[in-house]
């Protein structure tokens, strides 16, 4: 989904809801860490990825599938990807549920 992000520039309202405090910055380093953050002072996002799941699920992109006893999402990433892509140019607010202030 990076790559998404990467060929969109995210408003700096949206970057900076997301940013980690820098105290948890510094003991998880971005370089080593992957981490989620809910500021307790800011709304908890809209979950973007599901709303990109169920785009891509209506199109036919992702299909549903078994492996061995896990139930799997199948799907090529490039559509997915463009789906998010969509999104983030047409409404990035939106899709993450965060008001434009």
């Amino acid at each position: 989904m990076h790559t998404a992000e990467d060929k969109v520039e995210m408003p700096k309202q949206i970057v900076e809801h997301f940013r980690l405090p820098q105290e948890i910055q510094c003991q998880y380093p971005q370089a080593d860490w992957y981490v989620e953050y809910n500021h307790p002072h800011k709304p908890v996002p809209a979950d973007a990825w599901g709303k990109v799941q169920l785009e891509a699920e209506r199109r036919g992109s992702i299909r549903r599938g078994r492996i061995g006893e896990a139930e799997c999402l199948l799907f090529e990433g490039k559509p997915v990807v463009d789906i998010y892509e969509e999104f983030l140019r047409a409404d990035p607010f939106g899709l993450f549920g965060i008001e434009k202030g």
